[in-house]
């Protein structure tokens, strides 16, 4: 579910006063394990309603990081939910949240955007996973976004709706100057196999898409020889 039909404000206030008191073994707020740069994933239900969203807690020390990717996702509101996941916003918990170690003080709250691209590379081929990709952070970029921080565990998947959707704004910076483009640009240059001389340089926007598609496996993953669990 997305708390679209829920104010923001008073859902961080209900899933704030929720956190505070719904500490049992079986509490709508369980770690999802994955840890990164500034904190873990929790998957946290409000349960007087039954939304369920990923919340991305972080401990006091990298407070900073986390203020500055829920600002980041405000200047992609008018793409959230289309190419990237919907911001609620965040919360300081009254009692802090336990995962691999770290204690977690600070929640932001994102809609369920998909899995990592990376499950799913053989059934989506690099083709529709490149262009899919290229179209999300284009409209990213032209909000003056960069991710800074091209990794297959960004790119997310929708199989309920077929998005491709960016995540982890942590590292991103705002270039108000906007890009143009950027899809026609690189559909154009993708068979270019050196750089031309004298070639104007180009810019952080066609870079940063330029390292992108290039972390999308061209080939097929061989995948016989793991272990899923």
């Amino acid at each position: 579910h997305e708390a679209q039909h829920l104010d923001r404000r008073e859902f961080l206030r209900l899933v704030k006063e929720q956190l505070a008191t719904d500490r049992d073994a079986d509490a709508d707020c369980a770690p999802l394990y994955a840890s990164g740069l500034v904190g873990s994933l929790f998957k946290v239900r409000l349960s007087s309603h039954g939304y369920t969203l990923v919340a991305k807690g972080t401990e006091s020390s990298n407070l900073f990081r986390l203020r500055h990717e829920c600002n980041i996702y405000s200047r992609l509101r008018a793409v959230q939910g289309e190419n990237v996941p919907v911001c609620l916003g965040m919360i300081d918990v009254a009692l802090p949240l336990y995962c691999d170690g770290g204690v977690y003080e600070h929640l932001l709250f994102l809609s369920w955007a998909g899995r990592s691209v990376s499950h799913c590379l053989n059934q989506l081929g690099h083709t529709l996973i490149s262009t899919g990709i290229a179209g999300s952070y284009t409209k990213v970029h032209n909000l003056g976004i960069i991710q800074n921080d091209a990794a297959l565990r960004n790119f997310l998947y929708d199989e309920r709706n077929g998005k491709f959707m960016l995540a982890d704004f942590e590292r991103a910076k705002y270039h108000p100057r906007q890009p143009l483009g950027l899809v026609s640009e690189w559909a154009q240059n993708r068979k270019r196999k050196r750089t031309i001389p004298g070639k104007p340089a180009e810019s952080v926007f066609t870079a940063e898409l330029r390292a992108v598609l290039a972390v999308v496996p061209a080939k097929p993953v061989e995948t016989t020889n793991l272990n899923v669990t």
